[in-house]
């Protein structure tokens, strides 16, 4: 099971549960990175449910303040560590990269509408197109 396999599945019990929950999503990379864009990490409430969006240094920012950051809709945080002294989210990146990451809020009783396309493709065997 690859790790989107797992995201979509963890979304799914949650959404049945009624759960909020937050998906994060690499979605540009400029310069180094640990990740590519597409990489995605669920979190539900303040703990890490499945997947990640860099090697471990971007992950404790989401879990802090990317609830907050998209409870008024989905936001994208840039994370640049092309700078010496910026180091706002209390991490030292190492990779030397500029990583735009889309947060995404879902409320309970909501659903992910990419996340249940994904669902119904895999659930179906089909490529998603």
């Amino acid at each position: 099971m690859n790790e989107l396999e797992r995201i979509v599945r963890e979304a799914a019990r949650l959404e049945a549960e009624g759960a909020a929950f937050l998906l994060a999503t690499v979605v540009r990379v400029a310069g180094s990175s640990y990740r590519r864009p597409g990489a995605r990490m669920l979190v539900a409430g303040d703990r890490w449910v499945s997947g990640c969006v860099s090697g471990g240094c971007l992950e404790g920012d989401v879990l802090l303040r990317g609830a907050h950051r998209s409870r008024a809709g989905a936001v994208v945080v840039t994370y640049d560590s092309t700078t010496e002294d910026g180091e706002p989210w209390g991490v030292g990146l190492g990779c030397n990269g500029v990583v735009d990451v889309l947060l995404e809020h879902v409320a309970p009783g909501e659903r992910h509408d990419g996340l249940a396309f994904a669902r119904a493709c895999f659930d179906a065997e089909i490529a998603g197109t």
